[in-house]
């Protein structure tokens, strides 16, 4: 028998072995429970985790939402806190350029990259407000 095919054997029959079949008392080693089905975290559940922001994470994981603090509104989050998930979600600087240029005027502004769409206004009283949506998951 080609070495191949007794390798293949042997890795067969040691998984039989060691996962399932009578575990040689008499139990049935398959009828254990069933292996727990982890999905792996959305960009932003994992961005909010790493951020410390998991409580603004929305939608079933398709949307993260950052009310930041202004001079009359400082229950909001810090720039410091809104970055973070910015940074982690590595936004482009021209999308960062365009933020940071928003003025009270310019009502609602909007940018796009890498299948999130980010909607935001600024006004000094407010600060901004961020929300960001995974396009790609929400279709």
């Amino acid at each position: 028998m080609p070495r191949a095919t007794l390798l293949i054997a042997g890795l067969t029959t040691v998984l039989l072995v060691g996962c399932g079949g009578d575990g040689g008392d008499g139990t049935d080693t398959m009828a254990a429970e069933p292996a727990a089905t982890t999905q792996a975290p959305t960009r932003f559940e994992a961005a909010g985790e790493t951020c410390g922001l998991e409580e603004h994470v929305r939608d079933g994981g398709t949307s993260i939402i950052l009310d930041g603090e202004g001079d009359e509104d400082e229950d909001g989050l810090s720039i410091g806190d809104q970055v973070c998930p910015l940074v982690y979600l590595e936004v482009p600087d021209h999308v960062i350029e365009h933020m940071d240029n928003t003025r009270a005027l310019d009502g609602m502004q909007d940018d796009t990259w890498d299948g999130i769409e980010a909607r935001w206004t600024y006004h000094p009283d407010q600060g901004m407000n961020l929300t960001l949506v995974d396009f790609e998951l929400t279709e």
